[in-house]
């Protein structure tokens, strides 16, 4: 039995908050059926050098609100149809950086410290498994979860959680012998570092490097992993590198760079263990981060 008290049919919202854009998405869950897909949708949102973090912020509220709105308006008839409650009955809610700082073993950039130093007294830590610890902004949250209230009506059931974390177990369950093992989660303007070795997390680190201009820093990335490999040269050198990311051409031959001896192994719709998992109408994976939500949700909550 998870935290929360669930019927055996049941309607789950996904919201996964990246750096730069918000996806939201409706799923199915049946006794002794896979959890299904059922609509996804995702919402960029600007994110200039000069914006500071209320800047990001309020953009960041808009892009959840809009795709709410479309979630709700394509997926609620659909959840119908294909005889789930069109209620729902629990929220999974996702952070990538900068929304977080870790507290495991974490070389935190500048970047992201001065944006969460800005707000410390809003901020409370919450856990995530295996003594993780995130910190959020409060008031954020609450706004957050003020935009899921006016759009669905959902009170209760709502699950804040570290996407790194997620995306670390869902594998985990999936995969056996992966260790040692990195976990590297890149949106357009983090990217989030999560190290497994020995059943335990190792490390966790953040950085201001995403996709969006790969090739322009390359330096920076150098640089970046030449100071990683100093502090975990055995974590960072071989192994499997588990890759989630917007760019998977740009960031595969990026980190194949970085970590010659390391096998890149990219997740995304090539991976047949995810239709194992999660249903979904086409051939295509829809989005792969909400599919991370759904199985997490459905295997751990």
């Amino acid at each position: 039995m998870g935290i929360f008290s669930k019927p055996d049919t049941h309607s789950v919202l996904l919201v996964d908050i990246a750096s730069a854009s918000v996806g939201v998405g409706l799923s199915g869950v049946r006794e002794q059926a896979l959890p299904e897909l059922v609509v996804t949708t995702r919402v960029p949102f600007a994110h200039k050098p000069d914006f500071d973090f209320v800047r990001i912020e309020h953009a960041m509220l808009l892009a959840l609100r809009d795709a709410l709105g479309v979630a709700f308006r394509e997926g609620t008839l659909l959840l119908s149809k294909k005889g789930y409650p069109s209620s729902i009955n629990h929220c999974i809610i996702s952070f990538s950086s900068p929304w977080f700082v870790s507290k495991l073993g974490n070389s935190q950039s500048d970047f992201v410290s001065d944006l969460m130093g800005r707000y410390e007294s809003d901020m409370e830590l919450f856990a995530s498994d295996q003594g993780l610890h995130s910190a959020t902004q409060v008031r954020l949250l609450r706004q957050i979860e003020d935009e899921i209230i006016r759009a669905f009506g959902i009170k209760e059931g709502v699950s804040p959680q570290n996407f790194t974390v997620m995306f670390s177990k869902v594998v985990d369950h999936a995969f056996q012998d992966i260790e040692p093992a990195l976990f590297v989660d890149m949106t357009g303007h983090t990217t989030d570092i999560l190290s497994m070795n020995k059943g335990a997390f190792h490390t966790h680190h953040s950085m201001p490097l995403g996709t969006l201009g790969l090739k322009e820093k390359q330096l920076e990335w150098n640089a970046f992993w030449n100071e990683l490999s100093k502090e975990r040269s055995e974590e960072f050198s071989s192994g499997n590198v588990f890759l989630i990311s917007d760019d998977y051409p740009g960031s595969k031959d990026l980190l194949g760079s970085l970590l010659p001896k390391a096998r890149i192994i990219p997740f995304g719709s090539e991976n047949g263990f995810i239709r194992e998992m999660v249903k979904f109408d086409g051939t295509a994976l829809p989005n792969e981060r909400l599919a991370i939500l759904l199985t997490f949700s459905n295997l751990f909550l």
